[in-house]
C-alpha cells in the first residue's frame, strides 16, 4: 500500500517521524508522533515541527502538496504497523475540516485499506466496524494478521 510520498526519517523504533514538505511556502519539516495511550494502542499525532519531536496540529500550511503529505503519513501507518504489528492506531482530526479529510482519505481508498488493514471508527460515542457509507468521529487502525 506505500505509495509515492516524501521521503521520511524515524526514530524511537518507528514511533517518530519526519520528512520535510516543499511547496508554495517553502521547506517545512513535519512531524508524525505515534504516543502510547492505552497497552497496544496508539495516537497518530501530526503537524509542522516546532521544537524537538514537538509539533503544531492546529496550523494549516497550505503547501500546496496535500496529497503528498497525505500519502507521506499513510506510508508512516503503514512502517508502524509494520515495526508493531500487534497494535492499534487511534485517529483523529483536531477540527471538523481535518475530520472531514480523514473521512475522505479512508472512503477513497476503502478498497486497498481493507485488504491490509482491520477499521473501526467512533460515530456518535459507538464503536464500529468502518462502514464507507458512514461519516465518522475517530478511526482504529490495526494490522491485518494472518
Amino acid at each position: 500500500m506505500k505509495k509515492q510520498a516524501y521521503e521520511t526519517t524515524s526514530e524511537k523504533n518507528n514511533t517518530v517521524f519526519k520528512f520535510v514538505s516543499e511547496g508554495k511556502h517553502g521547506a517545512i519539516t513535519k512531524v508524525i508522533v505515534f504516543t502510547c495511550v492505552a497497552g497496544d494502542t496508539w495516537n497518530l499525532g501530526f503537524g509542522d515541527q516546532r521544537e524537538g519531536n514537538d509539533f503544531d496540529d492546529q496550523v494549516i500550511t497550505n503547501n500546496h502538496d496535500l496529497r503528498k503529505v497525505i500519502r507521506t503519513v499513510t506510508n508512516t501507518v503503514y512502517d508502524f504497523l509494520e515495526a508493531h504489528p500487534y497494535s492499534k492506531i487511534y485517529i483523529e482530526g483536531v477540527d471538523e475540516r481535518r475530520k472531514a479529510l480523514y473521512n475522505h482519505v479512508f472512503k477513497k481508498n476503502w478498497n486497498e485499506i481493507r485488504t491490509l488493514y482491520s477499521v473501526f471508527a467512533f460515530r456518535i460515542d459507538t464503536l464500529e466496524s468502518y462502514n464507507v457509507e458512514n461519516n465518522y468521529e475517530s478511526f482504529v487502525v490495526s494490522k491485518k494478521l494472518g
